[in-house]
């Protein structure tokens, strides 16, 4: 069985063979899966990677960075360098 079906189905990464969700989600109820401690057929035990998040907060800071750029090289190529809104201040 491919490594990408067995994701999808939630199968165990060790045994291939236990479940890893006990629960299903539901995207429409914005439900999240519920996920078992340990597997049932190998006993693996489901846990996050050191520096689970850090690949989402690095996510983040790109996208936030290219809005910026985005932002700032459509306003300076439309206005040119005007800074109009600080005159009147």
């Amino acid at each position: 069985m491919s490594q990408i079906i067995k994701m999808f189905l939630g199968k165990c990464p060790h045994c291939e063979k236990g479940q890893v969700f006990y629960k299903n989600g539901n995207p429409f109820l914005f439900q999240m899966p519920k996920m078992n401690k340990n597997c049932q057929e190998c006993g693996h035990r489901f846990e996050r990677e050191p520096g689970y998040f850090f690949g989402a907060m690095y996510g983040s800071y790109l996208c936030d960075f290219s809005s910026i750029c985005y932002r700032l090289s459509t306003h300076f190529l439309y206005n040119g360098w005007n800074f109009s809104i600080l005159d009147d201040y």
